[in-house]
């Protein structure tokens, strides 16, 4: 089987649908499904439909789109030509997305870590946004903690793209459960420099602490001390910052499409060598450059 060179998802063989004569991927955990592949549908009983199914070529696609919303690929230009938002752009600030009630997503891991960042850096702010009522959130967080944590709620894509051009950190302290990272990517085509749990997921996303700065997942102490590093020099901020930036580039609509189309060629060609008829194409690059 011909596997795609993309991670973090799911393959799932080719088969043809009898009720619409169309080719997609078969359903499967984070597989796309043929209402989320139909703009790339082929008629099964064409030629190119017929080597397809033929092939039983496997996918591994790195997009799975729910109507409008696309999970594995961002739109980065939703990002550009946006400033930063006056009342959140303080220094010293970290900015959190996330339910505060779902537990995976540590919160908790982070209100741990900031008494002890606050020992070195007493003018900290922490803005959380996320869905949810302010008093339930408060319920969460210490008494001696919540003058320097404001509570957003629920914001819009506009007001997201303002929240990550306005902070200093980005912090994913998340314990599990994710096999992605689109808020991080976001963040990433944001330019804002990112602190995130060492998932597996993570990790890939940010190449090892390239793209963004690792901590031990659920360790408050070593989540601490990357921040005060990370405050404490803006060059180290601004080299994550920049380098997540090029990586968000990958996730880019465009630059996804570009690589399932380049999955359909080598599919249509029938070559099990794998030779495709653009050297532009992504799999040519990705192979050359290996």
């Amino acid at each position: 089987k011909i596997m795609s060179p993309l991670d973090g998802v799911v393959q799932g063989d080719f088969m043809g649908s009898k009720k619409d004569k169309t080719i997609f991927p078969e359903k499967g955990n984070r597989m796309s499904t043929k209402e989320q592949l139909i703009k790339y549908s082929i008629p099964a009983d064409s030629e190119e439909g017929k080597k397809l199914k033929n092939s039983k070529i496997s996918l591994a696609l790195h997009t799975r789109l729910h109507g409008d919303q696309r999970e594995y690929n961002i739109d980065t230009s939703k990002f550009e030509g946006i400033g930063v938002r006056a009342e959140w752009a303080l220094p010293n600030t970290l900015g959190f997305i996330g339910r505060f009630d779902e537990p995976r997503k540590g919160l908790a891991v982070l209100l741990n870590a900031i008494p002890k960042i606050v020992k070195e850096v007493p003018n900290l702010r922490v803005l959380v946004a996320g869905p949810g009522n302010a008093q339930d959130f408060n319920k969460l967080v210490p008494s001696e903690l919540r003058e320097r944590i404001t509570f957003l709620g629920k914001i819009s894509e506009l007001e997201k793209a303002q929240f990550f051009k306005s902070i200093s950190l980005y912090v994913a302290p998340n314990t599990g459960g994710e096999s992605f990272g689109i808020i991080l990517a976001e963040a990433m085509a944001s330019r804002a420099p990112i602190i995130a749990s060492d998932l597996p997921a993570f990790a890939r996303l940010l190449d090892n602490g390239l793209s963004g700065a690792l901590f031990a997942n659920e360790n408050s102490d070593e989540l601490a001390k990357t921040v005060l590093k990370l405050l404490e020099n803006s060059s180290s901020r601004e080299a994550i910052a920049e380098a997540g930036y090029e990586k968000a580039k990958s996730f880019d609509w465009n630059s996804v499409g570009e690589q399932i189309l380049s999955v359909y060629e080598i599919a249509l060609s029938g070559n099990t060598k794998v030779s495709l008829a653009s050297e532009n194409r992504f799999w040519n690059r990705m192979r050359s450059n290996g």
